[in-house]
C-alpha cells in the first residue's frame, strides 16, 4: 500500500502539513525547522522526521457495528465512520491531523459499486465520516459500498506520505448494506 510510506520525505513538505497547508501543490520555500516548527517543541526529545509524524497502522470502524461489515437497515440510518490509528507518531494527531481536519475531512468518499441505497447529510472531519443512508425505492438488497478516504494527488501531504502519485487511499472499508423494509425507508 502506498500510504504510509518514508520514502522521499523532505521536511519542506511537513513543514507544510503541520501549518495546516498539506492540501498544497507547490513545495515550501520557508526554511523549516523539525524541532521548533514541525514538533512545536524546544524540548530535549528525540523529533524524528519519519517515526514522530507517521500515521502507522489504520482501522475504520462504524457506528452502528455491522455484522461482518453488514448492516441490516429497515430504516434510513446514520452511520459514522471513524478512522483509528494504532501507534501513531508522537506528533501525527495533533501537528497533522489536527491542522489539516477541514480539507483532509473533504477527501472521505462513499461509492456506491451496485444497488439503488443513496447517502445524504454529510458531516466530515479528518478522522470521521457520517452520513444518511438512505436505502433504495427498488428494495435491492444487498447494496455495495466502499467507504474509505483519500490524499490528493500533488499535494504536500501525498508527497510526504505516499511512496507514489495518484490519489493514494488512506484507507477504505466495503460495506454490505441490506434492506428488510422491502424497498426504501424513511426517517
Amino acid at each position: 500500500m502506498a500510504f504510509s510510506s518514508a520514502l522521499n520525505c523532505k521536511l519542506s513538505d511537513l513543514g507544510l502539513i503541520v501549518d495546516g497547508d498539506g492540501d498544497q501543490l507547490s513545495g515550501s520555500t520557508t526554511q523549516t525547522s523539525l524541532r521548533a516548527d514541525c514538533a512545536n517543541s524546544n524540548s530535549a526529545t528525540d523529533v524524528k522526521m519519519w517515526a514522530s509524524f507517521a500515521p502507522n497502522a489504520r482501522d475504520i470502524t462504524f457506528s452502528p457495528t455491522p455484522t461482518d461489515n453488514a448492516f441490516v437497515l429497515s430504516d434510513d440510518t446514520q452511520i459514522t465512520a471513524t478512522m483509528a490509528y494504532a501507534s501513531p507518531g508522537t506528533y501525527y494527531q495533533s501537528r497533522v491531523m489536527t491542522p489539516n481536519t477541514s480539507w483532509l475531512g473533504s477527501k472521505w468518499q462513499d461509492d456506491r459499486t451496485s444497488g439503488d441505497d443513496t447517502t445524504s447529510n454529510f458531516t466530515r472531519t479528518s478522522t470521521t465520516f457520517s452520513w444518511l443512508h438512505n436505502l433504495g425505492a427498488g428494495g435491492v438488497s444487498p447494496d455495495f459500498w466502499t467507504i474509505g478516504q483519500v490524499v490528493p494527488s500533488n499535494t504536500a501531504f501525498e508527497r510526504f506520505f505516499c511512496d507514489d502519485s495518484g490519489s493514494q487511499t488512506i484507507l477504505s472499508d466495503n460495506i454490505e448494506v441490506y434492506d428488510t423494509s422491502g424497498g426504501g425507508g424513511g426517517v
